[in-house]
């Protein structure tokens, strides 16, 4: 028996090995990225539900939005809160958004929608975004500020000047 035969037939059958290990890698990794892709649009899309159905099932929420409409509306405590926990919901779903963007698992036309969507917000809710505004003014003073979710901002209030 030749060793030297021997030798290159355990190389060739390591260095295909190899090769179909990296291709099943390659296969996997697609199947990764796709998934992750899925993920996010139904997160994405989840979180806009949840606000239909908070509307849907909630009344005194229906009627805060209703209040929003106008530009300065008088809001008990109650209504207050739930405007503001609208809103913190509203700046977690633009950072889920911008966060997905930057990561590539939206594409651009995607991502001007979403942008379109929350400037169409504030434009039917004039109230909403006098509150926004005056949080969005708040929170650049601290030091903590979540960099995609202020992007995001900047990129909603550039796009509002050009509606005004």
């Amino acid at each position: 028996m030749n060793f030297d035969k021997v030798n290159k037939g355990f190389t060739f059958l390591a260095n295909m090995t190899v090769i179909v290990g990296l291709i099943l890698l390659v296969i996997e990794l697609r199947q990764a990225n796709k998934m992750a892709l899925r993920e996010s649009y139904a997160e994405l899309s989840n979180m806009g539900m949840q606000t239909n159905a908070l509307v849907i099932n909630n009344l005194e929420f229906a009627s805060l939005k209703a209040k929003l409409r106008s530009k300065k509306p008088q809001l008990s405590a109650i209504e207050k809160e739930l405007a503001d926990a609208w809103l913190f919901t509203q700046f977690n779903w633009w950072s889920s958004i911008q966060n997905s963007y930057e990561l590539g698992l939206i594409d651009e036309m995607r991502y001007e929608r979403y942008l379109i969507t929350a400037a169409r917000i504030t434009t039917t809710y004039p109230g909403f975004y006098e509150l926004y505004l005056d949080v969005l003014a708040d929170w650049s003073k601290k030091d903590s500020v979540d960099m995609a979710s202020w992007t995001f901002h900047q990129k909603l209030i550039k796009r509002m000047s050009l509606i005004e």
